[in-house]
């Protein structure tokens, strides 16, 4: 993670190995894929979220093993925590839109059964708000998915202070910073969880979250690659410091 400034460019290679480095990777790895498993119950999912903005942190600090102990566990929680919420507030919209397009769709569903020539003027109106609706969410998907890592990153950056995720022009900050290395952090994480998902399904049950798991540790080493950008090169001011 070495460059000046704007030449600063995402190691994908440390991302790869660091894992590998560990002494104690495979029981990290291993408790990561139970807690992936365990995504269902909603805690497992947030020690899970924890567990990745602390290694963005230990990146960020340029630690030479970042990958986390399973220990502090009341960190692991108060951090998971502050990651859904962020989640969660930014999928709002979509929320939002998915209630509306349920709103919409049992109605069509009902006049189409009913038929009869009166329906037809309702069955037009109802078809054109769910095409609009249909059309909208897939920009705000996108958003949310562009923004998430950033609010993450900011997370990371401030010792997971909630507020500082929430602060949005620092959130459009940090991605019109890197730019095309954001972009491509994107672009990498999401092919890895789609690739490694589809390994782990040859693999065996559990075999698909820790693969699942090992694309979440690649996705958060880059966003912690970026964090350390901001507070080494650019001297990017964390809370608290």
């Amino acid at each position: 993670m070495s460059g000046q400034g704007p030449t600063f460019r995402l190691n994908f290679e440390e991302a790869i190995r660091f894992v590998g480095r560990d002494p104690r990777w495979l029981p990290k790895l291993a408790l990561g894929a139970l807690f992936s498993l365990l995504s269902i119950f909603i805690v497992g999912g947030i020690l899970t979220q924890g567990y990745l903005l602390i290694l963005a942190e230990r990146v960020a600090r340029a630690e030479p093993y970042p990958l986390p102990e399973w220990e502090d566990w009341g960190e692991i929680l108060r951090q998971g925590f502050n990651g859904f919420l962020v989640a969660l507030v930014l999928s709002v919209p979509l929320l939002v839109l998915g209630f509306l397009l349920m709103l919409v769709y049992f109605p069509l569903i009902f006049l189409g059964a009913s038929g009869g020539q009166s329906a037809g003027g309702g069955i037009a109106l109802l078809t054109i708000l769910l095409l609009i609706l249909s059309f909208l969410f897939v920009p705000f998907s996108l958003l949310v998915g562009v923004l998430g890592p950033a609010a993450h990153a900011q997370l990371a950056l401030h010792g997971g202070d909630l507020a500082a995720a929430f602060r949005f022009r620092e959130v459009f900050r940090f991605i019109g910073r890197h730019r095309g290395q954001y972009a491509l952090m994107l672009v990498l994480s999401t092919a890895a969880i789609g690739v490694l998902s589809q390994i782990g399904y040859f693999a065996c049950f559990i075999g698909v979250f820790a693969t699942i798991f090992l694309a979440q540790l690649f996705q958060y080493h880059l966003i912690g690659q970026l964090c350390w950008s901001d507070r080494t090169l650019l001297n990017t001011p964390s809370r608290g410091e």
